[in-house]
């Protein structure tokens, strides 16, 4: 089983959209139910003189006087809301809600607005908290500090401190701290890499090279001539079938054959797809398989790695060379095609 196919991550996006929300309330479960892990949180928001005082409970969704709700408020033994944790996946910081937020800090001595968000977000994060802050409401920031995985800074003339972790600082420091709640501490990192994946990280101007997307041209194109050479040479058929373009990418069905016609495969589709190369970190081109007949035939051999999505289809990658010619490149994906055909073929 892969990373990404544990519980909370397939069904939260299907049954809300308030995915945040839900983030929350799982990090809120695991902290009311793990004293290990309020202890790693009360590490981790503490350095130097700013050292906060055990948590006892946490709570979510917490209606303030002025309207606001505060994602997670923690309180020490006294009740004081000694930490306020701010989730954040891709939505807007909303006007005022760092400097507002942190005014909710309750009790003498040292307290926290944590704010906890993707890791490619955290910089452009930060400049727009930062941003919450001056002169003009009567509330001055200190000079930003990276504290091990946190990016803090104290709020001046006070004891309280705005910060920023990402979800997979947070949640590795939760895990380390209690191995007995690895398994919903899983369950929630997954479901807050599922939100990256499909996040839009900030842009860069290296984004716009044009080398990128003449590379995905080039990955359509040996999609394009290997469905054309294996049709021409008759070990695949494309009758009745066409080329589609996708959301993420460009797919070709088609059907093995055998040498003398007689047997064919289901229909499978040799397919550039950029969804699948994000997800796998590994190659751009892939073969999906839909029909249990060649999900079958997968199974019972060693030789070709493959991956299953849960109730879905079967994607077998094919490895792409580098610092070769693109004809050795070419030949190279029609002999990797050839060998799953051998295998899926009745």
């Amino acid at each position: 089983m892969s990373d990404d196919d544990t519980l909370l991550a397939y069904l939260v996006p299907k049954l809300t959209s308030g995915v945040e929300d839900a983030a929350t309330d799982a990090l809120a479960f695991i902290l009311n139910r793990s004293e290990p892990c309020r202890k790693a949180l009360v590490e981790m928001a503490s350095e130097g003189q700013h050292q906060l005082v055990p948590l006892e409970s946490v709570s979510t969704q917490v209606t303030v006087d002025d309207g606001g709700r505060l994602d997670l408020v923690a309180y020490d033994a006294n009740e004081q809301q000694r930490l306020i944790i701010e989730s954040k996946c891709w939505a807007a910081l909303l006007s005022g809600q760092a400097s507002g937020y942190v005014a909710h800090l309750t009790g003498d001595g040292p307290a926290t607005l944590l704010f906890v968000a993707p890791e490619v977000r955290r910089e452009t994060l930060w400049t727009k908290i930062e941003g919450q802050f001056s002169e003009e409401n009567g509330m001055r920031l200190g000079e930003a500090r990276q504290v091990g995985p946190i990016t803090t800074a104290e709020v001046d003339g006070s004891s309280r401190r705005i910060a920023l972790t990402s979800w997979y600082e947070l949640l590795n420091h939760l895990e380390r701290a209690d191995l007995s709640m690895r398994s919903n501490i899983r369950q929630l990192r997954n479901l807050a890499n599922a939100q990256d994946d499909q996040a839009v990280a900030p842009l860069h101007a290296g984004d716009f090279n044009p080398a990128i997307p003449r590379r995905h041209l080039d990955f359509c194109r040996i999609v394009d001539s290997v469905i054309d050479a294996g049709a021409h040479d008759g070990w695949i058929s494309t009758k009745g079938l066409n080329a589609t373009a996708q959301r993420d990418g460009y797919l070709r069905y088609f059907q093995f054959c055998s040498e003398d016609g007689d047997s064919m495969s289901k229909v499978i589709a040799l397919y550039f797809s950029a969804d699948r190369w994000v997800r796998s970190g590994t190659t751009p081109i892939w073969l999906r398989c839909w029909h249990k007949p060649e999900h079958a035939a997968l199974a019972r051999q060693t030789e070709i790695e493959y991956e299953k999505d849960p109730g879905g289809p079967a994607w077998v990658p094919l490895r792409l060379l580098t610092g070769v010619e693109y004809s050795d490149v070419f030949v190279d994906v029609v002999a990797q095609v050839k060998r799953v055909r051998d295998i899926v073929l009745p």
